[in-house]
């Protein structure tokens, strides 16, 4: 996917407020490391280095999901999760 630097810091920026939402303190750190990577020298590659960091191996921010009691809920969120994460995935071209 071929996306601009816009785009990509938009989809972050989402994400985050995702995560925040859901009270989660750990994987948030490293998708506000990303955003703020983009306004680096050479942003990009920074933001996707540490972005693909965190979907490395077993316990990474790929196993991740949201849990809602109410299981409609649940799903919904963990959709939209899921189409961040698969955006950004391309985006990053990881």
């Amino acid at each position: 996917m071929n996306m601009d630097l816009e785009e990509i810091k938009s989809l972050l920026a989402s994400l985050q407020e995702l995560l925040h939402q859901q009270g989660e303190h750990n994987w948030v750190r490293g998708v506000t490391a990303s955003l703020d990577a983009l306004d680096a020298t050479d942003g990009l590659n920074k933001a996707r280095s540490i972005y693909g960091s965190m979907n490395r191996g077993v316990g990474s921010f790929a196993d991740y999901n949201i849990w809602i009691d109410d299981f409609d809920a649940r799903v919904k969120a963990n959709q939209g999760l899921d189409s961040l994460r698969a955006q950004l995935w391309s985006a990053f071209d990881l």
